[in-house]
């Protein structure tokens, strides 16, 4: 047989082998945005995080979205500060060998919100400095800090005999053994919120500190009985940074037949030089992308890693999208990018989801607690040299029945 009839019949025998590979290696769609354009499912479609301070508009398809992240400068540095369920994260510290004071939850008291902390003390007379006290460790923001406000709602349940007592709130420093800051409030027998303004001067960025509130006897001259219980006892600091970590979206997918891959990768970008940001990618077995980063304003990484994505439990996503930033202007930042979803890492079919994602600082609401009565101390405070002291092994405070 001729050589070059030979050649030509061995090109069309593998012709069709060619250009299945071809077409396999670059089959890619985008998604219309409509659901008059394409009446089937898409393979991925985007969902709305259940994330506060995020908003979405999602395609009707599913399959491109603008997300509206609002960073904030104000944190709650205090677990479970209301005590709503339960006494978690707080101890109790007392002393006095003529003091009984003791600490317990309760479930609900008249005009609490939830469960409180009732702090007791039936004190055999006389007796001097007897105090009892709950507790926590906090730590603050490393940024620079404008203002800290501690806020303190509590009710004096019961009080008598002679003494001399006070009601105290403070920050305690374990390095030095020392109270940086210290005030007094007088609660009634109703529920009233305290407001206290902490110099940020006196406060380290992010060093830890005790949170310490509860009763001080000076002096009793006979037995005496105390009741004190607290609502809720928060530390609010505002920031020189506006900050966000958490979900921006979510994704699911419709083809359970197999797991595919996805990345995102970062087109184009409008931002400040004070921004810092993380965009990455988790899917619902907690596997993690790398991350897209920005410093300074400008792109150091550009795509994620691929993670393999497939049909999630009932109750979980796919794939969430996760964005952390940092940043000391309200300006506004824009990212573009684009969410890949394929059926091997970096080739085979692949579709493309346009996602925008824009870091918006400047609509933060600060939280609202219910106020019957605020007494607010905007003045420094003297720093009140109770001997307060903390137990090297904490007594954690006890759930109780009693109301």
């Amino acid at each position: 047989m001729n050589k070059k009839l030979k050649h030509f019949l061995t090109l069309l025998t593998l012709f069709p082998m060619l250009t299945s590979v071809i077409v396999y290696a670059s089959v890619f769609a985008y998604y219309p945005s409509t659901l008059a354009l394409n009446t089937e499912l898409p393979p991925l479609y985007f969902l709305p995080p259940d994330t506060a301070n995020v908003y979405t508009s999602i395609s009707p398809t599913g399959t491109s979205a603008n997300v509206t992240i609002v960073g904030s400068n104000t944190v709650e540095i205090v677990e479970n500060p209301d005590f709503y369920n339960g006494p978690d994260y707080w101890y109790f510290s007392s002393n006095g060998t003529n003091g009984n004071f003791s600490a317990s939850w309760i479930p609900s008291d008249t005009g609490s919100s939830g469960g409180v902390v009732s702090i007791t003390d039936n004190v055999n007379g006389p007796a001097f400095d007897v105090y009892g006290v709950i507790w926590q460790s906090v730590t603050f923001p490393s940024a620079p800090i404008n203002q800290v406000t501690i806020i303190v709602r509590s009710r004096l349940a019961a009080e008598s005999g002679f003494m001399l007592s006070t009601y105290v709130v403070g920050l305690y420093d374990l390095n030095t053994g020392t109270t940086i800051w210290s005030d007094t409030f007088s609660p009634s027998p109703s529920y009233n919120t305290f407001l206290f303004n902490v110099p940020s001067a006196t406060i380290v960025p992010g060093n830890t500190y005790l949170f310490y509130v509860g009763a001080y006897v000076l002096f009793s001259f006979s037995d005496i009985t105390i009741d004190l219980r607290i609502d809720n006892a928060s530390i609010v600091v505002e920031t020189a940074e506006y900050t966000f970590s958490g979900t921006a979206i979510e994704a699911n997918v419709t083809d359970t037949s197999k797991p595919y891959y996805v990345r995102l990768v970062l087109k184009s970008y409008n931002t400040n030089p004070d921004l810092s940001a993380e965009i990455y990618l988790r899917n619902f077995t907690l596997h993690t992308s790398t991350p897209i980063t920005v410093s300074g304003g400008a792109p150091v990484s550009t795509s994620t890693s691929w993670i393999k994505v497939s049909t999630p439990p009932p109750g979980y996503s796919a794939v969430r999208v996760l964005v952390e930033f940092t940043k000391t202007s309200t300006a506004n930042n824009t990212l573009d990018l684009t969410l890949e979803y394929c059926t091997l890492p970096g080739y085979g079919a692949c579709v493309y989801y346009p996602l925008s994602i824009v870091l918006d600082p400047v609509r933060v609401e600060p939280a609202t607690i219910p106020i019957e009565r605020v007494d607010t101390n905007n003045e420094e405070a003297p720093l009140l040299l109770y001997n307060i002291a903390f137990d090297t092994q904490p007594i954690p405070v006890y759930a109780s029945s009693k109301d």
